[in-house]
């Protein structure tokens, strides 16, 4: 069996010639979610394009011998018998791609066979926490018509969705009441493709095992190094007083001590690569020492928890209430330092643990449809 995978982010100038799902991609989130699939898949990829929506186009050969120019690519894809296209927060307002890459990566799919989607999301800074239709019928009221005219491409053209969870269901029910693909809610690959550290996580949740202060990760996949400077800027606006109404629902309202999100600087560990900061988490829940996570970064906390590490997710847009909402994760609009342990400890993880065991078993399902092409 042939297969095509198409990775939905644009390539950074500064990658490898050699693609790796590691590094190249340009978004760390992407490189999780594709290790968490790729174990899954009926056989290795003959074919990998990691950059759909990039300018130029280069597509990799199973030998890493370098393809060029849409049309050949194009020629490529749709000799395959099955092409897995990674897509993230496609769904939102302000879209990442403009319609001319839109244009062009419908060129791309058109005559290719067999087409399933991984990981579609919705995503919006704009949500109601305890009304997730509301939140995917504003999101669907927001999407500039080139997403909209994508996603419905991808409804008639594929064989199966699968979803990041609810409030993306809803949103591709919205744009497409009659979809002809069939959408599963599946979860994150990153998450749902992998088997949890039941062992460690249970350790760190259980206060008794204790033996000294936990210890507070924070921060996560920071892939882009303007979220650097970002967090820098925030850090000073903080000691200002000036806090900006934008960050107010992820930042604590307590001025009396310092906020989850911005406590840690100078303290938290930023990766451009998921491997080198999954290894440095292991290490880390191995330890003696109790250890949580705690911040915005949605796959930060998945890499925790593939770890061994519980943790708490500040809800900063409606990709982290939906995955919270999805996997049962215990999610907070700002918290403290001091905080976190308490949190941990008086959430039910056992659900969680129930809800990903699903979620994988749903996800191998979706998977093996390719087997039948």
């Amino acid at each position: 069996m042939r297969i095509a995978v198409l990775n939905s982010c644009c390539l950074p100038a500064s990658a490898a010639a050699k693609p790796t799902f590691d590094s190249v991609f340009g978004n760390t989130g992407n490189a999780v979610i594709f290790s968490g699939l790729e174990a899954l898949l009926p056989a290795k990829p003959s074919l990998i394009l990691p950059s759909l929506f990039s300018r130029t186009k280069i597509a990799y050969r199973a030998d890493g011998s370098a393809i060029k120019g849409s049309g050949v690519i194009a020629d490529e894809i749709s000799n395959c018998d099955v092409v897995v296209l990674v897509l993230q927060d496609l769904a939102r307002e302000d879209a990442y791609v403009t319609a001319a890459q839109l244009k062009d990566a419908k060129e791309l799919l058109r005559n290719s066979r067999n087409l399933f989607v991984f990981s579609l999301g919705a995503n919006s800074l704009e949500f109601n926490r305890n009304d997730l239709a509301e939140t995917a019928g504003n999101i669907s009221k927001a999407l500039p018509d080139s997403v909209l005219d994508f996603l419905l491409f991808l409804l008639g053209k594929s064989l199966l969705v699968s979803v990041r969870g609810q409030v993306t269901a809803d949103v591709l029910g919205l744009v497409c009441a009659s979809p002809s693909a069939r959408i599963s809610i599946d979860g994150c690959p990153s998450l749902s493709g992998r088997h949890l550290d039941y062992k460690s996580i249970q350790k760190n949740i259980n206060p008794d095992t204790w033996s000294s202060k936990p210890r507070i990760v924070s921060g996560g996949l920071f892939g882009l190094r303007k979220r650097r400077t970002l967090l820098r800027v925030l850090h000073v606006a903080q000691e200002q007083s000036e806090l900006s109404p934008f960050f107010n629902h992820i930042i604590s309202p307590g001025f009396g001590h310092q906020s989850m999100l911005l406590s840690a600087m100078g303290r938290k560990k930023l990766f451009l690569e998921p491997s080198s900061w999954n290894k440095w988490l292991k290490r880390l829940a191995h330890s003696r020492r109790p250890v949580f996570y705690c911040g915005t970064r949605v796959h930060g906390m998945i890499q925790a928890l593939v770890s061994g590490i519980p943790g708490v997710l500040l809800a900063g847009d409606s990709r982290a209430l939906e995955i919270a909402s999805l996997y049962g994760f215990p999610l907070v609009l700002g918290a403290c330092l001091e905080d976190v342990p308490d949190i941990v400890a008086n959430h039910d993880y056992s659900d969680l643990f129930d809800r990903q065991s699903v979620l994988s078993a749903r996800l191998r399902e979706s998977i093996s449809l390719m087997s039948a092409c």
